[in-house]
C-alpha cells in the first residue's frame, strides 16, 4: 500500500494492522465521524486473512460491524468474504445477522442479506458445544433476536424476506419456548416494564400474524 492507498482508505495499514486493531477499530466506529471513518478505512484495508480471524470468544470482524452498527464497514466486509463466512456464529451462537437484529441495525441486515448474499434463516440448531457450555438459547435466529430487542424495522425487514411463518417459530428462553412475540412480551417480568420499542414490537407483531390470518 502506498501513501495514495492510504490517504485514500483512511485506518491502519494493511501490513500493520492486529486482529485486535481491527476489531477495537470496529468497536470505535461508532463514536463519532472521525472514529467512522477510521473504521470503514480499515475494513477497506483488511486482507481476507485478516477479516476471517477470530478472537478469543469467535467473533470476527463482521460480527464487530454488526453489532456496532458499521453497515459500511459490512459492505467492504461481503465484497471479501464469502456468504459462509457471514454466517459464522460465534462461540455464543451468535452470527452478524443475530448481532444487528438485536441491536437494530437494519443497514448491517440489508449489508449481510442483499450485499453479502447470506441469506437469513427462520431457525437454527444448537450445536453440541453450545450444548455443552449453555452459552446460547436453542433455535434463536435474527426474528427472535430482533424481538427481544425491541425494534420494529429490524423485524420488518427480516419478516419481509422470511414471510410471517417465522414469527410463529419458538425459541427456548428461561426453560420456555417463546415465540418472537412472547420475546418481546418478556422484559415486562425480566426489566420491571418493558421499553416503548418493546410494547411496539410485540403490538406489531401481533397485528402482522392478524393480518396473516385473514
Amino acid at each position: 500500500m502506498n501513501s495514495s492507498d492510504e490517504d485514500e482508505n483512511p485506518g491502519l495499514a494493511r501490513n500493520t494492522m492486529t486482529v485486535a486493531q481491527l476489531h477495537q477499530t470496529l468497536c470505535s466506529g461508532a463514536e463519532g465521524k472521525e472514529a467512522q471513518k477510521l473504521a470503514e478505512g480499515a475494513a477497506r484495508s483488511a486482507t481476507k486473512e485478516l477479516l476471517l480471524a477470530a478472537d478469543a470468544h469467535g467473533r470476527t470482524a463482521a460480527h464487530f460491524a454488526a453489532r456496532f452498527g458499521q453497515d459500511e464497514c459490512l459492505r467492504s466486509i461481503t465484497d471479501v468474504l464469502e456468504a459462509d463466512a457471514l454466517r459464522a456464529r460465534d462461540a455464543y451462537g451468535r452470527s452478524p445477522c443475530d448481532y444487528a437484529a438485536k441491536a437494530g441495525h437494519v443497514g448491517c441486515l440489508k449489508a449481510v442479506v442483499e450485499y453479502g448474499k447470506a441469506g437469513l434463516a427462520s431457525v437454527r440448531p444448537k450445536t453440541a458445544k453450545e450444548t455443552a457450555a449453555h452459552l446460547a438459547p436453542a433455535n434463536w435466529s435474527a426474528v427472535h433476536w430482533a424481538a427481544y430487542g425491541g425494534h420494529v424495522d429490524a423485524l420488518d425487514y427480516i419478516v419481509s424476506k422470511l414471510g410471517v411463518g417465522a414469527l410463529k417459530v419458538t425459541a427456548r428462553h428461561d426453560g420456555q419456548d417463546m415465540t418472537a412475540r412472547e420475546l418481546a412480551l418478556s422484559w415486562s417480568t425480566e426489566e420491571k416494564g418493558y421499553s416503548d420499542g418493546h410494547k411496539a414490537a410485540a403490538r406489531w407483531i401481533k397485528q402482522k400474524e392478524a393480518a396473516g390470518r385473514k
